[in-house]
């Protein structure tokens, strides 16, 4: 009779050590389905976050207006701050955050200068007319004839003396700046430049208003010293002119009138990041601001 009860009571503690493991297998399996379900909707969260204060950026500028390093805030909905900056400032909508880039704030590979090209070098040590090589082939590049500028490259270059498997485009329609890449000149040097250059299918001039420091250091020929000084004053100031370069810099600054600007060029690099508990997501859209007879805007490119 003990025995039987001794028996007994081990098989119920067994049942019950085995009731005990199925219920917390249980607890921790819906805890991992509850945290894989808040993770799953964080995820849609934030991808819904980002493209919807995508949509709110483009809208609120499309009916705003642009001055010299800004969007003055035109909208009724007043979501984004009233004066909205083109040079990275963080715009926060509670788990997003949005920051604006003007593309004439770096050098647009779209629509290159020579002296553009020797001032992105002249930093580099490189062979003597490397400039002129790699300005030469990009025209060439771009150009609808088969006919080779001097120090430039065609068919011959690319397909007989190197053995690439491809010729230059032929056409103005370059559509990246990672494109230079494949290009006579900037091949071996496109990684110590590729920081410096931006891609719009409008504008050329920078803008000194939203410059880099880089971008400001190669158009003026002076020192990234210098060049964070003139941003320091710019900040100060709100905006700069070409008497305050001249002041800032001093004689010896090349002003190179020819190349930059007091103003943005309306084609706005949008980079939008959003968090929800452990979910991010991040989009990227270059924006062509200027209106067309059809449109408010065109979209030239989108990342997400």
């Amino acid at each position: 009779m003990k025995k039987e009860k001794g028996s007994a009571l081990i098989i119920v503690l067994v049942i019950s050590l085995i009731i005990l493991s199925l219920t917390a297998y249980t607890i921790k399996l819906s805890k991992e389905i509850v945290w894989q379900s808040k993770s799953f909707l964080d995820k849609i969260q934030a991808k819904l976050d980002v493209k919807s204060a995508l949509e709110i950026t483009k809208y609120t500028i499309a009916v705003s207006s642009f001055k010299e390093n800004y969007v003055e805030n035109k909208s009724f909905q007043k979501f984004l701050p009233q004066e909205i900056y083109l040079t990275g400032k963080p715009i926060k909508m509670k788990s997003t955050t949005i920051r604006l880039y003007d593309t004439s704030s770096k050098i647009n590979v779209f629509n290159l200068s020579r002296n553009y090209v020797k001032k992105l070098y002249s930093n580099i040590k490189t062979e003597k007319n490397l400039a002129d090589i790699a300005y030469d082939s990009y025209l060439d590049w771009k150009d609808e004839d088969k006919l080779k500028h001097i120090n430039g490259a065609e068919d011959y270059y690319y397909k007989i003396e190197k053995g690439y498997n491809y010729t230059p485009r032929n056409s103005q329609a370059i559509q990246d700046k990672e494109e230079l890449k494949n290009i006579r000149g900037f091949m071996k040097n496109y990684a110590k430049i590729k920081d410096k250059l931006t891609f719009a299918y409008r504008g050329g001039l920078l803008n000194i208003n939203t410059a880099t420091v880089e971008s400001l250091s190669i158009l003026f020929n002076i020192s990234l010293d210098k060049a964070k000084q003139i941003i320091k004053i710019r900040d100060r100031k709100g905006s700069l002119n070409f008497s305050d370069i001249q002041n800032i810099t001093g004689n010896k600054a090349d002003l190179a009138f020819d190349m930059h600007s007091t103003f943005p060029s309306r084609v706005v690099i949008i980079k939008i990041n959003s968090k929800i508990g452990e979910a991010k997501e991040k989009l990227e859209a270059v924006i062509d601001f200027n209106p067309t007879e059809n449109y408010p805007y065109t979209v030239i490119k989108y990342i997400e």
